[in-house]
């Protein structure tokens, strides 16, 4: 992958670059980082409940989908309020 494509920027960090990371903060593990800097308040306790990956195609579909459970209504934002008098300029 090329160091200026778009993959190369947003796919994450190879395996051999998580453990030089971890090995210059003297940290064994991911799990060690999170509980050294998340404060365990804010930490979620389960895993999250997410539905089955989809791919880019599936997803258009499935938004579209959504899309069309919208309702249209007329908006009367910025027609003032009646009986709204506007003195002249």
């Amino acid at each position: 992958i090329k160091r200026n494509s778009f993959a190369y920027r947003h796919i994450g960090p190879k395996a051999v670059d998580v453990d030089q990371m971890l090995s210059t903060i003297g940290l064994d593990s991911i799990d060690t980082l999170i509980e050294q800097t998340i404060p365990k308040a804010i930490r979620a306790e389960k895993e999250l409940d997410l539905s089955e990956s989809m791919t880019e195609a599936e997803f258009g579909e499935h938004i579209a989908a959504l899309g069309e459970m919208n309702s249209i209504f007329k908006t009367y934002i910025g027609m003032g309020y009646h009986p709204t008098v506007l003195p002249g300029v």
